[in-house]
């Protein structure tokens, strides 16, 4: 009898094609907006989360699982909000 072949998911898949998930961030003083492409596909809208230290994290993690690389851009703007406060 011969091997049988491993079944894959999609997200699987998709990172052993394309190892890049492009995120954007639309940054507000009270939600994050997150978007989302892996490589040169759709971009798909995740939602909102929050703006405590964690919910960024908490993303970040999530997002790993997706792809091998993860770049993360957000809008730039004179009434930008940051991510995290100055120290």
């Amino acid at each position: 009898m011969g091997r049988a072949t491993p079944v894959i998911s999609y997200a699987e898949a998709s990172i052993k094609h394309d190892s890049t998930l492009y995120v954007g961030l639309d940054v507000h003083k009270d939600s994050i907006t997150v978007a989302y492409a892996i490589g040169t596909s759709e971009v798909e809208l995740l939602g909102k989360i929050g703006t405590t230290d964690a919910d960024p994290d908490r993303l970040c993690k999530r997002l790993q699982s997706k792809a091998r690389c993860v770049c993360v851009v957000d809008e730039a703007g004179p009434c930008e909000y940051g991510l995290y406060p100055a120290t």
